[in-house]
């Protein structure tokens, strides 16, 4: 028996499809106020974000076991954390009367990138080796997509000499995507590598945004279809596929990891709201569909994912916004541990379909946070 036949048998003996869910939600806390979002997760579980103080004030926070906890900054009246490595490095972007700074976070201790000679600059991603990626101001005053090592930012251009970029993504072979003006006044998301420079990767009809990367190079973003639409897409293999939505209008991608599982939000019909979703390869799976019916969530949108199945993002407990990790419920992992090929996540990408399907069948169906590229035109971050 193939090994994807051998998955569904075992899953279809070991998964009670009448069950509530495939993941378990927790609440990631609040630094004191009523707001918090969580924007990346790294390969232990740890998730990083931003969460609004008694102060009304926002902070870059980091939660782990159990325990949110600020990062602090010198002369911040704002911070935000965008990404971490395995390693608990954390970058993120700390807001000051003097502007806007790139920050890394190294044990708790941060440090400014600095820019490319402008005034503001902003970290949004990190890799296992530490190099960062984001925006910087250059003497022009324009911003430019920057690569950071070792303290030193490269500047990573534009398109076509355009006058602005910003890079979301860096995967551990310091490939980078993002999104980048183009002479005509478009934005085109790009993949870029030391070798080939900064490359156009496309649109699906209209302007387009890379917004995370995985180690096989493959992209996550959205992008504007010929009807005007923001559509999630995966860019693979040369070849940019339009996700969909989940029957609202619209929808954007923001998160994927190295099985090539894509997260991020879209709306859902008769809602004014988004919901979070799971792309693993064919159609979107609504986030809400998947954890148990009585949680009292409203998941609203997933901004990471990593290699274990952990999503983080943002939803409604509550009536507050508050930030989430889903964990895969043990019996899939379990089951998928039982199974050698093709690997952990694949596993319970087949539970979460059987019992995505069982739950559309047997339950009516249920009818934002950051928005990334609704902002395209302004500053990153």
């Amino acid at each position: 028996m193939p090994p994807s036949a051998a998955v569904l048998t075992a899953f279809l003996f070991t998964v009670p499809l009448a069950a509530a869910s495939l993941f378990v939600v927790t609440d990631l806390g609040s630094l004191g106020g009523s707001q918090s979002t969580a924007f990346g997760i790294n390969s232990q579980g740890t998730a990083v974000g931003a969460a609004q103080l008694p102060s009304g004030m926002g902070s870059a926070f980091v939660s782990s076991g159990g325990t949110m906890t600020a990062l602090s900054a010198a002369d911040a009246t704002s911070s935000q954390a965008n990404g971490i490595n395995s390693s608990g490095q954390v970058v993120g972007t700390v807001y000051s009367f003097s502007g806007a700074r790139a920050t890394v976070w190294t044990g708790g201790l941060f440090s400014n990138l600095g820019t490319l000679g402008g005034v503001d600059s902003y970290a949004l991603a990190i890799n296992d080796a530490g190099s960062i990626a984001g925006s910087a101001g250059v003497r022009s005053g324009d911003a430019h997509a920057f690569l950071a090592s070792n303290g030193h930012l490269t500047d990573l251009g534009t398109l076509g000499n355009s006058s602005w970029s910003a890079a979301y993504g860096v995967n551990n072979s310091n490939q980078v995507t993002g999104y980048s003006t183009t002479p005509d006044g478009a934005f085109h998301a790009f993949r870029w590598d030391e070798s080939a420079g900064m490359v156009d990767i496309g649109t699906l009809g209209g302007n387009s945004y890379g917004m995370a990367i995985n180690d096989l190079g493959d992209v996550a973003g959205s992008s504007a279809s010929p009807q005007g639409f923001l559509h999630g897409f995966v860019w693979s293999g040369g070849m940019m596929k339009d996700l969909g939505t989940l029957g609202g209008g619209s929808s954007s991608a923001y998160g994927i990891n190295g099985s090539g599982f894509v997260v991020g939000s879209s709306y859902v019909p008769e809602s004014a709201n988004t919901h979070a979703f799971l792309w693993m390869g064919s159609g979107l799976l609504d986030l809400n569909s998947l954890v148990p019916i009585d949680s009292g969530w409203e998941l609203n949108a997933a901004y990471g994912i990593n290699g274990n199945g952990q999503i983080v993002g943002s939803g409604t407990f509550q009536g507050q916004t508050r930030a989430f990790r889903l964990d895969p419920l043990g019996v899939a992992l379990n089951a998928a541990a039982a199974i050698p090929e093709p690997g952990t996540f694949t596993m319970l990408a087949a539970a979460v379909v059987l019992v995505f399907v069982a739950r559309a069948l047997s339950v009516p169906s249920r009818q934002s946070c950051r928005d990334i590229v609704s902002n395209a035109a302004q500053e990153p971050g």
